[in-house]
């Protein structure tokens, strides 16, 4: 039957193909426009109330009305993209259908019960009125007629109605395209052409080429590719990259080029208020003279004062140079961690691919000062400086109380260890009010138990290491707060009382008027031990150290021993399973194929986990202009000669329990590896866990089974010679008994 493509005529069915691709670009849409709910920052235990924290709070809260703003403007424009496609329903739902069901009983204005009579009669009435004959009638309507008496009163055509719907028997079939037809219009194919060559010829190349132009520029990261060049040329020099040099490094990113990037525009005051800066003594760290190319420029040289400025602690106009600190201290984090992947790809350089511009791996101590910068730039200080200092209402003068004959207290978590009484007294000078903000910052801070696990995957011995063999280093991070480790309760800790000032002792002071780094003796008593008093309970000490080394060292020969007893008992069953069975039993078999489906299903759980919620616990950064996360670098390390054995991993999620897998091939002749599991933070000054990885690793086991198979090779090889033989022995055979 010839086939017929018919256009929409009313419309309809162009709605159902265009809420088809409508729905294609809604949902996702949808899907990316929808604003995320942010949590609150200070959701758990107590809330700092320091100045610098209450005007961050305040200064992001008056931000908030642009977001907010954003946001009401997002869901705007999804509902209205919603209701678009509601009343796209709507016109679907109420239009009329095209197609009616041929009913000559209706076409005569008869009933479907009418007789034959009654048909008739009807049909003469009818007939009449429509003659085309007569005035008023109609031609059209009349053949209806005709059309419907004969499909009543001759049996053919009553037959075909019945069986197809038409009197005339079985209709062609009409295809129609779902297009209104005023789109095929002869009158309107200029309008449809120009909508066509303005959609495909002039958007669509022009929006493609924007992407593709913007794309080209930037890495994954969202950084400017001249930004990781540079970073490449400085960092894979062998000369010593100390911190200063490496901010100099940092604020020569492209990012605050203005001729690359609007992130930081040169203003009119620069000259005055930057050389005013460069002239006074409170950037004393401040190196402006370089000749090297990009470290040079000024507007580097400008990122580069912003920095010093924010780790010195300098204020700044808040017209003009104050805003632009802002925007660099905003990009700091990301240009970190793109000099870190930079130091990644020099090491792999160095290691597989050595040439002379890259021949030397960076050492571990390059690693950790880039990670010292984000500490630096997150909190607001120098290095060199004290980290109880992160503390709230902690000053510079009240160090001397925390380095005595008495006690040293170097870290928040020796603080925090510190009874309720002793820390109190400790910190006496300031209001109860302050020190509930002290502690209040100590529950943030993060305690983090590293365990690990080493196996070789897809191994039938899975924690034997092998020479040449792939190490799998699973490590488990369990991060618990300070106050939550100690158990400090909260609600008592204006209630244990204070120490009396007269039982302080004085601070150690050397000659420069400084506090000196002192391990003083006992906490009780102020009276000096004598000299051999002193060495006795050294040498006592010294002994019961040693004593518990003594107690421990065995632990190591035990799990040795065992292993190696193991190691004999399945070299002994996989001998006799050989000797009985000629190999591995089906439920030997059926366990292997569980565990490893079971590693394979935790693996991929690992893969999900990572990188899905960055999200963690929020830091006290009074000074930096974003609500920081924590955030971490996971790497393992040789201490003895300054390696890294695994590249750092940002490890990012970590709110109470994390699993991450690190991967290093064992060395190719057997030893004893020493190595250490580092989990450094790069938020908190100076705060860094670890953990000793021992890993012994064995001579690899040749597989047996080779000879084994070269006899049996050898042995079809024969067995065809054999056979090959035998067959010309047969024909010449048959040869002399046909002679």
């Amino acid at each position: 039957m010839p086939q017929q493509l018919e256009y929409d005529e009313q419309g309809s069915t162009f709605y159902y193909f265009l809420i088809s691709f409508y729905g294609l670009f809604l949902l996702p849409a949808t899907y990316f426009l929808w604003p995320s709910r942010k949590k609150a920052a200070g959701e758990t235990g107590l809330v700092c109330q320091c100045d610098p924290c209450r005007h961050k709070r305040v200064r992001l809260e008056e931000e908030q009305p642009r977001e907010t703003l954003w946001i009401i403007t997002r869901v705007a424009v999804i509902a209205v993209l919603w209701l678009l496609l509601a009343f796209m329903l709507y016109k679907v739902l109420t239009a009329e259908v095209s197609y009616e069901e041929y009913d000559p009983f209706s076409i005569l204005e008869l009933n479907s019960d009418a007789t034959m009579g009654e048909i008739r009669k009807q049909y003469r009435r009818l007939s009449k009125v429509y003659h085309p004959d007569k005035q008023g009638g109609d031609q059209d309507m009349f053949m209806k007629i005709a059309k419907a008496y004969e499909a009543l009163t001759d049996e053919v055509s009553r037959e075909n109605w019945i069986k197809y719907g038409n009197p005339d028997g079985p209709q062609a079939a009409t295809f129609g395209i779902a297009l209104p037809s005023w789109v095929v219009e002869k009158q309107n194919s200029i309008w449809v052409l120009g909508l066509y060559m303005l959609v495909f010829i002039i958007i669509l190349p022009i929006a493609v080429g924007t992407w593709w132009y913007r794309s080209i520029k930037y890495t994954t990261a969202n950084l400017l590719i001249q930004t990781s060049q540079v970073f490449f040329h400085y960092l894979s020099k062998p000369r010593q990259l100390t911190i200063k040099r490496l901010l100099m490094v940092m604020a020569a990113a492209f990012e605050f080029n203005p001729q690359y990037s609007k992130l930081l525009p040169p203003r009119p005051s620069d000259d005055e208020e930057l050389t005013e800066l460069i002239h006074s003594r409170d950037l004393p760290h401040l190196t402006v003279k370089v000749k090297e190319p990009v470290l040079r420029e000024p507007w580097a040289v400008k990122t580069s004062i912003l920095i010093h400025a924010h780790l010195g602690k300098v204020g700044l106009p808040p017209a003009t140079l104050r805003p632009d600190q802002k925007t660099v201290l905003k990009v700091c984090p990301r240009l970190i961690n793109e000099m870190i992947n930079i130091l990644n790809q020099v090491w792999i350089y160095a290691r597989y691919r050595p040439s002379p511009q890259v021949s030397t791996p960076p050492s571990q101590d390059v690693y950790e000062s880039v990670m010292r910068m984000s500490q630096m730039v997150v909190q607001q200080t120098w290095d060199r400086e004290s980290v109880v200092l992160q503390l709230p209402h902690i000053q510079t003068d009240m160090l001397r109380h925390f380095r005595t004959r008495r006690r040293n207290i170097t870290t928040v978590e020796e603080f925090v260890a510190m009874k309720n009484a002793d820390r109190r007294s400790l910190v006496r000078a300031i209001s109860d009010e302050d020190y509930l903000d002290v502690m209040a910052v100590c529950s943030s801070f993060p305690h983090v138990t590293i365990s690990t696990e080493t196996q070789v995957m897809d191994d039938d011995d899975r924690h034997k290491v092998t020479a040449g063999s792939m190490v799998t280093v699973t490590v488990t991070l369990e991060r618990v707060g300070l106050l939550e480790k100690y158990k400090v309760d909260q609600e008592s800790l204006l209630g244990s009382g204070t120490v009396s000032l007269e039982e302080e002792d004085d601070p150690v002071i050397n000659h420069n008027n400084t506090v000196v780094e002192n391990v003083g003796a006992g906490e009780k008593g102020k009276s000096q031990r004598p000299s051999w008093e002193k060495n006795k309970r050294k040498k006592g000490r010294e002994g019961k150290e040693k004593e518990e080394t003594e107690h421990e060292e065995p632990e190591e020969p035990m799990e040795e021993k065992s292993g190696s007893v193991s190691e004999e008992e399945g070299g002994e069953r996989e001998s006799e399973g050989e000797v009985e069975g000629g190999g591995k039993g089906e439920d030997e078999e059926e366990e292997e194929w569980q565990s490893l489906q079971e590693t394979m299903k935790i693996q991929q759980q690992k893969k999900k986990e990572l990188g899905v919620n960055k999200e963690s616990h929020p830091v006290h950064a009074p000074f930096f202009p974003e609500v920081k996360q924590e955030g971490w670098w996971l790497y393992i390390a040789d201490k003895r000669r300054k390696e890294i054995v695994v590249l750092p991993q940002r490890v990012q999620g970590l709110k109470s329990e994390l699993t991450q897998d690190l991967q290093f091939q064992a060395p190719e002749k057997p030893c004893v590896l020493r190595y250490t599991v580092i989990l450094t933070s790069d938020s908190y000054l100076n705060l860094q866990f670890s953990t000793e990885l021992k890993i012994d690793v064995s001579q690899r086991v040749e597989v047996k089974g080779r000879s084994q198979w070269a006899e049996l090779e050898q042995e079809e090889e024969e067995e065809e010679a054999f056979e090959e033989t035998e067959s010309e022995g047969d024909f010449s055979d048959l040869s002399d008994s046909d002679s």
